[in-house]
């Protein structure tokens, strides 16, 4: 192998750390709010449904520019947009732990996910250009595990930051420091694709925008995958956004150690993901790991008030086994989706695809207003994780085409 192309090998490990890290930071500050809900809706005096209503602001934002992130990278491309990106995600969150009000803190929670949505879809095609097929079911798991790694960073520090320094404020300010480190690090290493790396050149393949997107639209597995996806972000938002608060009302337990229960889901999670990718890569296709991950995640949400009922320490270790299983598939549907459509539209199908995380954009918000309506945690559960069972079911005529 010549050397040129060994080093070009190489340095795709370098491109996948820095955008799992940068996809990592959106997720710092995306949990580092639900373990300190209680402590944030007695300073705000915050109903339920509000409470609910901050997580989803920040992926309403998120999910708006789902869309527009992959044109904008793919036009201008991922360093620039990272850059950009990771700079405002920490503006925004030195801004959200300076809110005085419900209003500001909606606010500011917004900008912040509109910010932080401009991550994952250039990330993705980032992998998708630096991996070869037979291997990027292990690239994007490897890439998305920044998730998990983020929400494990966000669920333990934000509550012990907040102990420690006598405010929920304080727990903001300083988990926005890495967004700004992680931003100066992707500006000066940060590569585009192999072929601008090695300094070779390659006749790029012309796109119509307009055909492109009607290929997108008119292939019925993409929405299939979409649809299936929406369960899984809404059984999986659901869970990282109201399970610490419901640890610390049912176990009587402080919000730093109710992170670390979460924590311990979010480290499994990881494990899950690296063992999906590769399982995927095997079996040279993705559908059936996907579904299973989807399933499983749905249906740990529906039985979590039965795992409680038999004790904190049944419940942390049941929750790190399902959370094995039901983490395998996140990520793959964008590794499945990249075998359907041109690399050089990736970031908007990517995009496109991500859009699934509306999911996790109501589901915390209509929890909370389950909560307000009935003052039972066990039917929010129950009734978010029974819709997700049910829509997770559209991939199984994508798994019986052999995807």
């Amino acid at each position: 192998m010549p050397e040129e192309a060994v080093l070009e090998l190489e340095y795709r490990w370098v491109i996948l750390i820095l955008a799992c890290m940068s996809f990592a930071i959106s997720w710092i500050v995306r949990t580092a709010y639900s373990p300190l809900i209680p402590e944030i809706s007695g300073v705000l005096h915050l109903t339920n449904t509000e409470a609910g209503l901050l997580m989803t602001a920040f992926w309403a934002g998120y999910i708006i520019m789902q869309f527009p992130s992959g044109i904008i990278s793919d036009r201008i491309g991922v360093r620039r947009t990272l850059t950009i990106s990771l700079v405002l995600v920490g503006i925004f969150t030195i801004t959200t732990g300076s809110a005085s009000s419900f209003v500001e803190f909606l606010f500011y929670r917004f900008l912040c996910g509109l910010a932080a949505g401009c991550i994952f879809a250039p990330g993705a095609a980032l992998i998708l250009r630096w991996f070869k097929p037979k291997s990027r079911g292990t690239g994007i798991s490897l890439f998305t595990t920044g998730s998990r790694i983020g929400a494990l960073i966000g669920l333990i520090f934000a509550p012990v930051i907040s102990t420690l320094l006598g405010s929920w404020r304080w727990s903001f300010w300083i988990l926005s420091i890495p967004a700004f480190f992680m931003a100066i690090i992707v500006f000066i290493f940060m590569k585009e694709s192999p072929e601008k790396s090695s300094g070779a050149t390659r006749k790029p393949v012309r796109v119509n925008r307009a055909m492109s997107y009607s290929i997108i639209f008119k292939n019925k597995f993409f929405f299939v995958l979409l649809i299936a996806g929406v369960a899984y972000f809404s059984a999986y938002n659901v869970i990282t956004t109201w399970a610490a608060t419901y640890f610390i009302r049912v176990f009587s337990i402080s919000s730093s150690y109710a992170g670390l229960i979460v924590s311990l889901f979010m480290t499994s999670g990881i494990v899950g993901m690296l063992l999906g990718g590769t399982i995927a890569d095997r079996l040279k296709r993705g559908g059936p790991v996907v579904f299973i991950g989807y399933v499983t995640m749905s249906v740990t949400c529906t039985m979590i008030p039965t795992f409680v009922s038999f004790g904190i320490w049944f419940t942390v270790s049941t929750l790190m086994v399902l959370s094995l299983f039901g983490s395998m598939g996140g990520g793959l549907a964008t590794s499945i989706m990249s075998h359907w459509f041109p690399l050089e539209i990736s970031g908007t199908a990517a995009g496109f695809l991500n859009l699934a995380t509306l999911g996790g954009c109501v589901s915390p918000s209509i929890f909370g207003a389950i909560l307000d309506a009935t003052g039972s945690f066990a039917m929010g559960w129950t009734i978010l994780g029974a819709t997700s069972i049910v829509l997770s079911m559209m991939m199984i005529p994508l798994i019986r085409s052999g995807q």
